[in-house]
């Protein structure tokens, strides 16, 4: 299944103003199973060992869009906090043509990422495309 055919159902309209929201639900969840999450490296390495455990368990990617899709939520969210960066929306981006979502993050020197579809490379790659790595190309100073 390609990630553009993937439908969600999602308790919010996907828009820049609420991926926020989606970010701190999967933290309440988190929170609910006694998993303290603060947005930090930390939390989303704790999110790269949750999507491994989805794999080693051959969970089908169906079953778990939202929760992927959150999570990417999650990781931008630790993105904008950690740079002062914003979400927006993908149209009228450099990344609408390839973003499979409407929502990208924008930091403040300009450059843009897509978190909210990370995960799914996560959950298709592994380790070669961890949310780790993602948070810490997106966060290092440009040189």
């Amino acid at each position: 299944m390609r990630l553009d055919e993937v439908q969600l159902q999602l308790p919010y309209e996907l828009t820049a103003a609420n991926a926020s929201r989606f970010a701190a639900d999967i933290a309440e969840q988190a929170g609910g199973q006694g998993v303290q999450l603060d947005f930090s490296a930390d939390s989303i390495a704790y999110f790269d060992s949750v999507i491994e455990s989805l794999r080693a368990n051959n969970v089908q990617l169906e079953q778990v869009a939202e929760v992927l899709f959150s999570l990417g939520c999650f990781v931008g969210e630790a993105i904008v906090q950690a740079t002062g960066g914003h979400w927006r929306a993908s149209s009228g981006t450099s990344l609408a043509p390839s973003a499979p979502f409407p929502i990208v993050v924008l930091l403040p020197d300009g450059r843009l990422c897509d978190p909210a579809a990370r995960p799914f490379s996560t959950f298709t790659l592994g380790d070669a495309a961890s949310l780790s790595s993602f948070y810490a190309t997106w966060t290092a100073p440009v040189r």
